[in-house]
């Protein structure tokens, strides 16, 4: 069968569960409406009002999916979705896990995660100069050499043609009856909730007449020195900071500069693929061929690649990288528990052995394999200790700093090693890298002769990086080396939040020590860097901001260090008054679920997001709650998955806070379920840290109103919510 529709109408498709059948003809009832089908024996064209970029089709020319399993077909069509969005790029570059073969615009790359077995996409990117892609073949098992490989153009150009044919026939009748049916104030989409929102549709030129007066400063600033952009959430940092970029992209350009290059930086490629898009809207020029926006994990394999190549890499990036990594420690943790953790118990400190006593999947364990994860990533593997005779001598040298994981004996040392051990072998065994081994091993050749000649060529003239706080202390180090002149100072345009780093996302270590102990070589190198700091937000109420500085007002003694204060008390903001947040305090899961339904209630046909303090406590709502009528729920478990949003229609999200960076809703309810309780009655200062941190960013992603659901069994709240009621701040209900 030959299959014809835009990434736009596909994304559309797969958020509403599709295909749903072998027969990729029948549609989600959901979509009759909005998703124009056109078909014969041997073609499937589909349309739809979501077809905003039918500069580019995705073609599939005589698809065959019979052997392909059913379950798989989800995860094929959204991989395919993804590549359409990395083909726009004139320089692709795909993740590596994908196992891409090239060949000038020929492409094989894997169709599914290795999971469901190994089929492979045989493609044609750019075909005759379009930004279509085209899927020619789905093979299993085996490989077709690219260089040997001649698609039948005229198949290509005969089924666009008749695509393009079939929609302007059926625009008119179907467009005007979708629109009807879909409302704005009913849905949540990318662009009302990422970037979207962010560039709010208006090109370059208009921004800069609409920037504050601190935006303005950044954009404004000379190309040196390096700059600093700190803002609390809603104040614009992602769209100062891409501003920034095409201002200087346009600097350049002006003063005839050649050979310019430019590099945004991401920890995630779903970041990566928002940012690509948003600045594609804001570009006045018609062309970013100047301009990278990679993950960092991606620019470490394209600088230093041969140094990887007979390696797999855990995750596509440093995010997805990172949980892979987890879940193979918390494997080999298990299995110690079962074997020779009997040597250890009644030695190691009563944290850990708590920790092993806990149930595997517990917040107890899942904290302890993060702590290990991080100790592995920035002392042992950032030190240079591998495995063997040496290692425990030179890692009982190190000397221990309070951000480090609490180790409090030669035995804590030993158990940690032991862990580190089997994980080295197990990689080794496996042919594989984590994404740490990679940075580590990246920042190695960064500092060596050969980048040193090759960084003129290949090196940027400036980097962005947005999110700096949720980049480790080694991924950091990294930024600086990625600059062409050597004998200058780096010029790096960094925009952060302190408080937005759910659960430590990276690096689990409180913000001083990062800035005072990891950044303190990254300012040397970078010699003199100014700081602007954004006091306006755009996002949400009066009422909203008097919360968020209730709660940093009520731990002051948080040092979060000098490099990343900031004065929330003089932050002010521009959106209309609300109402006042409000806190649903419940004795048991079922009655705080009956709570959340009702809020669901009086928020239906608005923009709401459901977000947990802890991921940890996900899934004991899902299923459970009751929507309005005619509204369906997208589950956001990962920030890829945040994707999912862009087409979603009349929906609620129910999502954890650590995945929604960047996002905004119209109302947000924050539920603090069992695990998060949790950590509300610990005194450890990185679980307080965690726990301010998560409500900061759940409740700075509303844009009217806030409700707080707790799980409170001893009937009290989390201190920092009790207080705000005191205050007045949030009104009990």
């Amino acid at each position: 069968m030959n299959i014809v529709l835009t990434q736009g109408t596909l994304q559309r498709l797969l958020v509403e569960d599709w295909p749903i059948d072998t027969d990729l003809r029948v549609l989600p009832d959901t979509l009759t409406d909005s998703v124009g089908v056109w078909t014969d024996e041997s073609s499937l064209f589909l349309y739809s009002t979501f077809d905003d970029n039918s500069d580019q089709l995705i073609v599939a020319p005589n698809l065959d999916l019979t052997a392909v399993p059913k379950e798989a077909y989800s995860a094929m069509w959204q991989r395919v979705s993804s590549m359409a969005l990395l083909a726009r790029e004139r320089k692709l570059q795909i993740p590596r896990a994908w196992g891409q073969y090239r060949n000038k615009n020929k492409v094989a790359f894997a169709a599914v995660p290795h999971n469901f077995g190994a089929y492979r996409w045989n493609a044609e990117i750019h075909p005759e100069g379009t930004n279509d892609l085209v899927l020619w073949s789905l093979e299993i098992d085996k490989t077709t050499l690219l260089d040997g490989f001649a698609p039948p153009s005229g198949v290509w150009r005969d089924l666009r043609r008749e695509w393009m044919r079939h929609r302007q026939l059926s625009q008119d009748e179907l467009a005007p009856e979708a629109q009807s049916k879909i409302g704005l104030t009913s849905s949540i989409e990318l662009d009302a909730a990422t970037f979207g929102a962010v560039t709010g549709g208006a090109s370059y030129d208009d921004w800069l007449t609409r920037l504050t007066k601190k935006q303005k400063e950044f954009v404004d600033s000379p190309s040196s020195p390096s700059v600093k952009l700190r803002g609390p959430a809603g104040s614009g940092k992602t769209l100062t900071l891409e501003l920034k970029l095409l201002t200087e992209l346009y600097r350049g350009r002006l003063n005839q500069a050649s050979d310019r290059r430019y590099l945004f930086a991401t920890h995630s490629w779903s970041v990566a693929e928002q940012v690509s898009e948003a600045l594609q809207r804001l570009d006045t020029s018609g062309s970013l061929s100047e301009v990278d926006v990679f993950p960092l994990l991606t620019i470490a394999e394209v600088v230093a690649g041969a140094t990887f190549a007979e390696f797999d890499i855990l995750g596509e990036d440093s995010q997805s990288g990172k949980v892979q990594q987890l879940e193979l420690i918390d494997e080999i943790v298990e299995d110690i528990l079962t074997g020779d953790w009997l040597a250890f118990e009644s030695r190691v400190s009563g944290w850990i052995k708590s920790a092993m006593q806990a149930a595997q999947g517990s917040p107890e364990r899942n904290r302890l394999n993060w702590d290990l994860m991080i100790e592995f990533g920035t002392v042992l593997s950032a030190t240079g200790i591998l495995p063997g005779i040496a290692a425990r001598e030179r890692y009982r040298a190190i000397p221990r700093g309070p951000w480090m994981m609490p180790i409090h004996s030669d035995a804590d040392r030993d158990f940690v090693l032991l862990v580190y051990t089997r994980l080295v072998a197990t990689l080794r065994s496996q042919g594989k890298l984590t994404s740490d081994q990679v940075i580590t091993d990246l920042l190695n050749y960064l500092e060596t002769f050969a980048w040193n000649i090759r960084r003129r060529d290949e090196g940027y003239d400036q980097v962005f990086v947005d999110e700096l706080h949720l980049f480790t202390e080694q991924e950091r180090l990294a930024l600086q080396y990625l600059t062409r002149d050597p004998d200058a100072y780096p010029t790096l345009f960094m925009a952060l939040d302190p408080r937005q780093s759910p659960t430590e996302l990276y690096t689990n270590v409180d913000s001083s020590q990062i800035s005072r102990g990891s950044t303190a070589r990254l300012d040397l190198e970078l010699g003199r860097v100014n700081s602007v700091e954004l006091t306006t937000v755009h996002r949400f109420s009066p009422q909203i901001l008097a919360l968020v500085q209730h709660i940093n007002n009520s731990y002051p003694v948080m040092d979060l260090g000098e490099e990343w204060e900031l004065d929330l008390s003089h932050v002010s903001t521009t959106s209309p008054s609300g109402p006042v947040p409000s806190l649903l305090m419940a004795e048991d899961v079922s009655t705080q679920r009956r709570d959340i339904d009702r809020l669901l209630l009086n928020n239906s046909g608005q923009r709401t997001a459901i977000i947990v303090t802890d991921p940890d406590d996900l899934y004991d709502y899902l299923g459970y709650l009751n929507l309005p009528p005619n509204v369906r729920m997208v589950v956001i478990d990962n920030r890829d998955a945040v994707e999912n949003l862009r087409y979603a229609k009349r929906a609620v999200v129910l999502t954890a806070a650590e995945y929604v960076a960047g996002l905004q809703f119209d109302n947000v309810i924050v539920v603090i379920g069992e695990a998060g309780a949790a950590i509300s009655s610990g005194r450890s200062s990185h679980r307080l840290r965690r726990q301010i941190s998560s409500l900061y960013v759940a409740i700075t992603r509303a844009t009217r109103t806030v409700a707080i659901s707790a799980l409170v069994a001893s009937g009290k709240a989390p201190d920092v919510i009790e207080g705000a009621v005191r205050a007045g701040v949030v009104r009990q209900s």
